[in-house]
């Protein structure tokens, strides 16, 4: 409709002689030039900031996804959910939350989704369940969210069932340390010193859990909450891209660093 808008009007500058209804009809002309100007502009800005978003979102390493609070559906997933739980991304926009988890533990999910998952953010690990049924668990992050005028939740899902498993021998060593308390002396300080080798490597790794992981995520979680959710403030929200892929980094980093120390252990 703009571009008839001008079109008319230049037309009608040239075919008609010079008055002073011409030069108003000039400056008309500018204007709505300089209008159409802006919007293609405005849209291609939009366009890129978008697809640069959508880009770090399909791409990063770990699991992520948006859903819908109402129904649980999920609304949108990366590509390292769809290779971690092996569905497909249109298997994923058809299913809840629910079934990603066991039948038994979605009672317990839903009572943790009422009490903790309307707020602002949330931590807590989880036993999930890929397509083929293997379970495994997740230390989920989670954040409000608006996606499309839906109120939504963007989630993210780190694996960390190699530091499960490694709790659970740590608590194995330790039950088997108390019942060879009767074996010689010589064999129960190797034993206790091996126990002391692997507690130190797990204190290792809980002090990064809760020291060093923590500095990325807290970043993380305050650049989300800066995003001009309008997105009328562009070189914002452009910075603070920036900004979320520099904090991704530093905790895909310490991740690598956590399950080094994981696998000294096995």
């Amino acid at each position: 409709m703009l571009l008839v808008v001008i079109v008319t009007n230049g037309y009608l500058l040239l075919t008609h002689t010079f008055h002073p209804s011409s030069l108003l009809l000039s400056f008309n002309i500018v204007a709505l030039c300089s209008v159409f100007a802006l919007l293609l502009i405005t849209t291609f800005l939009f366009d890129k900031h978008s697809l640069q978003f959508e880009r770090l979102f399909n791409e990063y390493p770990i699991p992520m996804w948006i859903y819908e609070k109402a129904t649980m559906r999920f609304l949108s997933v990366n590509n390292a959910a769809a290779e971690k739980y092996g569905y497909s991304k249109k298997e994923f926009l058809r299913l809840t939350l629910k079934d990603i988890r066991n039948q038994e533990d979605i009672p317990l999910f839903m009572e943790n989704a009422a009490e903790f998952c309307s707020g602002d953010e949330y931590r807590g690990i989880w036993k999930h369940r890929k397509k083929d049924g293997v379970n495994f668990f997740v230390e989920i992050y989670s954040l409000p969210a608006t996606y499309y005028g839906k109120s939504a939740r963007f989630i993210m899902a780190r694996d960390v069932d190699a530091q499960m498993k490694a709790v659970k021998e740590a608590r194995e060593l330790g039950m088997r340390y108390e019942q060879q308390a009767q074996l010689t002396h010589d064999r129960l300080l190797k034993q206790a010193t091996q126990l002391e080798e692997q507690n130190k490597a797990l204190k290792e790794i809980a002090w990064i859990n809760s020291h060093e992981i923590r500095r990325p995520v807290v970043s993380i979680l305050s650049i989300a909450g800066l995003f001009d959710k309008s997105n009328q403030d562009l070189h914002l929200n452009t910075q603070l891209m920036e900004w979320l892929h520099e904090s991704t980094l530093q905790l895909d980093e310490i991740i690598h660093k956590i399950e080094h120390k994981v696998k000294a252990l096995q």
